[in-house]
C-alpha cells in the first residue's frame, strides 16, 4: 500500500511543478490575451487527464491535523491504481491510502519535504513491480 502513496506522491510532485510553471507564465505576462490562456488551460488539463503518472491534488492544509489536508483532484491514472472512484476519494486525506504496512520512517521524511517545500524522490523497485501487476 505504501508504494501505491510513494506513486501519487511522485505524481504530486509532477503536478506541481507544472502548475508552478503555469502560474508563473501567467503572472510574468499580465497582458497575455484571454484566448492564449484559455488554450494553455485546456492543454494543461489534457496532460493531467492523459498523464500516466498518478497525480492527486490537495488544498493546503495543516499537516499535523490528521483530517489535513483534502483531495481536491485525482486523475485516471490515480483512479486506475488505486481503484478509487473520484465520488470515493474527493474530500479525504491522502492518509486513507496508508496501510498497516506504511513505512513510519518513510512518512515521516514525506512530511518534511511537504513542510519544507522540497522534493522528495525515492525509487523504489517494489512500485514497477507493483505496477506492472496491476497495469499488465
Amino acid at each position: 500500500m505504501w508504494n501505491i502513496a510513494l506513486s501519487i506522491f511522485l505524481g504530486l510532485c509532477v503536478s506541481f511543478l507544472l502548475m508552478w510553471a503555469f502560474a508563473k507564465k501567467l503572472l510574468i505576462d499580465p497582458a497575455k490575451k484571454l484566448e492564449d490562456s484559455e488554450r494553455e488551460l485546456r492543454l494543461f488539463e489534457k496532460l493531467m487527464t492523459n498523464s500516466r503518472d498518478t497525480i492527486i491534488i490537495t488544498e493546503a492544509g495543516d499537516l499535523s491535523d490528521p483530517a489535513q489536508p483534502r483531495i481536491t483532484y485525482t486523475n485516471p491514472s490515480f483512479r486506475e491504481l488505486t481503484g478509487f472512484t473520484s465520488e470515493e476519494i474527493i474530500g479525504q486525506t491522502p492518509r486513507v491510502l496508508q496501510g498497516e504496512e506504511s513505512c513510519e520512517q518513510t512518512r515521516s521524511e514525506i512530511r518534511a519535504a511537504l513542510r519544507d517545500q522540497t522534493e522528495y524522490k525515492r525509487r523504489d523497485p517494489q512500485l514497477h513491480k507493483i505496477r506492472r501487476t496491476l497495469l499488465g
